[in-house]
């Protein structure tokens, strides 16, 4: 064997050797740390995948619950719409059953007793009302029957012959050498020329007092509003409000008083040949009541204001009209001064 074979490794071997070993061992080591790092990683990854998937879960629970909550409200909404719709209902039906009790007339007993000579009937006596009516009626019984003291079956029979009505008419107006055949026709006819004819007269009567109370109103420079405060419940409400005239006030009666306080600010003043007049549209209240009491009405509801109004210039020579203008809206129009006064009212 030769010296060269057989010598030991020098220093400087042995030394390379040994970083080669360490080399290999610190390999190892990297290889393992990462490995370690990696299903660290993939362990966390799994981790956060499973929270993901748990938080997805939770988000589609909740946007069914928002579904869920949004479909309550709408019913709700339309529970509250409904029950909305069945108050005003009744609300209506309630102000419609105080408007027909207020129609109904009041019974009460002035005096000692309490028979039908005490009786009073809508502020008048019954027995001067039945008497009134018998003396009215009479006449036309006699007119169609020729007996005033006929019988309902009798004046039955007779209106539907028309032979008592063609007789009374030919034994007061036939004289001699006139014509006695008058047909029922023209007996009819005459008495509605009789009735036109009295109706032309009462309406000149009525114009002519019309006239004196407007000049009398000139005259003293005060407005017709006040210048019947005795019979005229209108000027009363003014003055006094609406349980001066009203027993029971319910919503319409305070309506009506609100429309009669604030005239001048929400009517249109019209001046026409017979005086002038505030006028006020069912459109127009509607507004003012929205803005003044937050009411929001329907057109049947402000015409039963308007009509209550009305009703309360019917028995005084106030002129007080409800109807609909051409475009078919409903308009309260009420007579406040006479001709050359001023009231303040819109223009």
């Amino acid at each position: 064997m030769s010296e060269s074979a057989t010598a030991p490794h020098s220093v400087g071997d042995v030394e390379a050797t040994a970083t080669a070993s360490d080399r290999t061992t610190t390999s190892h080591t990297d290889e393992r740390t990462i490995d370690e790092r990696l299903a660290a990683l993939e362990a966390q990854t799994d981790r956060l995948q499973e929270r993901v998937a748990t938080l997805e879960a939770e988000r589609d629970a909740l946007q069914e619950q928002v579904t869920d909550l949004e479909a309550d409200r709408e019913a709700l909404q339309s529970r509250v719409q409904h029950l909305e719709r069945e108050r005003d209902d009744l609300q209506t039906h309630v102000e419609d059953l105080e408007t027909e009790l207020q129609s109904r007339p009041t019974f009460e007993f002035k005096g000692e007793g309490e028979t039908l000579a005490d009786l009073w009937v809508d502020g008048r006596p019954l027995f001067k009302s039945v008497a009134y009516q018998s003396a009215r009626v009479e006449p036309l019984v006699t007119l169609v029957t020729g007996d005033a003291n006929a019988e309902p079956d009798d004046i039955d029979a007779c209106y539907a012959a028309h032979g008592a009505l063609l007789e009374s008419e030919s034994e007061s107006e036939s004289q001699p050498g006139t014509e006695t055949d008058t047909s029922p026709t023209d007996a009819l006819q005459a008495l509605r020329d009789r009735h036109a004819t009295d109706h032309a007269d009462l309406k000149h009567h009525l114009a002519k007092l019309r006239r004196q109370l407007t000049h009398l109103a000139t005259e003293t420079g005060v407005e017709l509003v006040d210048a019947i405060p005795g019979d005229d419940k209108i000027a009363t409400v003014k003055a006094q409000g609406v349980a001066a005239v009203e027993s029971h006030v319910s919503a319409t009666a305070e309506r009506a008083e609100r429309i009669i306080t604030d005239l001048t600010d929400w009517a249109r003043k019209v001046t026409t040949q017979q005086g002038t007049y505030a006028q006020l549209t069912a459109p127009q209240a509607r507004e003012k009541f929205a803005l003044t009491r937050d009411e929001h009405l329907q057109t049947t509801q402000i015409k039963r204001v308007f009509e209550k109004i009305s009703s309360w210039a019917a028995d005084s020579p106030r002129d007080v009209a409800v109807r609909k203008n051409p475009d078919g809206v409903w308009r309260l129009q009420i007579a406040v001064e006479p001709r050359g006064e001023s009231t303040g009212c819109s223009k």
